[in-house]
């Protein structure tokens, strides 16, 4: 008995042009995505040189200089360096106070800004607390001496009050 030959199956037309053109194509997708990265990581390490030449201040707060910016930096960068981790402070508006930036800035949205960025401090509405800040408010009704730590001139100011 011989041993059986299984039959071969001859190509009717050559794939060699097929393949080629599979060839050229895989390579050609691998070049454009090996381009597109550099490309991308360039871009990124652009921005994350950026990124790492800003001040912590920076970051969270914005890039001094930007008129985006509200309550106003210097007096917003003099409360955390004054206040203590463990302070109290209240926010006061006054009747004559009008943002300058009435459009996207409301009494509300100031106060949240300063009771989050200004954690782990807490923001309380008595008037035992020492720490204030002052939208163009009286500082005779604020219950002492008002002492000027920093102030604005869209008459944002904060200080301490002194009984």
């Amino acid at each position: 008995m011989q041993p059986r030959q299984l039959p071969t199956r001859q190509p009717t037309r050559p794939l060699g042009i097929v393949r080629l053109g599979v060839v050229l194509t895989v390579g050609a997708a691998v070049v454009l995505a090996v381009v597109g990265l550099v490309d991308t990581l360039r871009v990124f390490d652009v921005r994350a040189d950026h990124y790492a030449s800003l001040t912590y201040l920076d970051r969270v707060y914005g890039v001094q200089g930007s008129s985006d910016l509200w309550p106003p930096r210097l007096v917003v960068e003099d409360a955390l360096a004054t206040m203590p981790a463990d302070a109290s402070y209240r926010v006061v508006f006054g009747p004559g106070w009008r943002s300058s930036r009435e459009t996207r800035w409301t009494n509300a949205l100031t106060a949240g800004f300063l009771r989050y960025f200004l954690l782990p401090r807490s923001e309380t509405h008595s008037t035992s607390a020492p720490w204030v800040f002052c939208f163009a408010c009286d500082a005779s009704e604020l219950g002492g001496r008002f002492r000027i730590v920093s102030a604005s001139e869209d008459n944002l100011r904060f200080g301490r009050v002194e009984r």
